[in-house]
This record gives structure tokens, sequence and C-alpha cells, in this order.
């Protein structure tokens, strides 16, 4: 017989409860505008520290932004973090 489908159990550590807490501002980064906030927060990027660590490449394909552009603000949302 089928197994019961087993719904995950909402992520109340530090990492689950900064989503509830109000993201960073991304377009604080030079070249992030309300768009490309949009874009990111769709792909999970939510704040300096997300964009920060996050693959400029794989990044690039995902939104749709060229690679250098995201480089820039990875580097950026480091200084920001």
């Amino acid at each position: 017989s089928p197994q019961p489908v087993h719904v995950p159990e909402p992520d109340t550590s530090a990492s689950g409860a900064k989503d509830s807490a109000t993201p960073d501002d991304l377009t604080n980064v030079n070249g992030i505008g309300p768009v490309f906030a949009r874009r990111l927060e769709a792909v999970g990027i939510k704040s300096y520290a997300d964009l920060a660590s996050a693959d400029a490449v794989d990044l690039a394909e995902k939104i749709d932004v060229a690679e250098s552009k995201v480089t820039d603000w990875v580097k950026q949302a480091a200084d920001l973090g």
C-alpha cells in the first residue's frame, strides 16, 4: 500500500527564521534595480549573504544577466553583508 506523504515541518532554525525577517534591500547594490531584485528573490537570493555566497556563473544563467555584472554584485554584497 502507498506510504503517506510526509510533509516537512517548517524550519524554525536560525536559517529558517531569516525568511520571516525583512530581507536586505538588494537595490542597495550598485546595478541592481527593482526588476533584478525581484529576479534574485525569485531564485532564493534574499539577502546580501545569499548574494555574496552565490555562484556568479550559475546565478547569471538563472536570472539571465551578464556574468560580469553578477560577479560585481557578488563582490559588492560581500562588502555590504
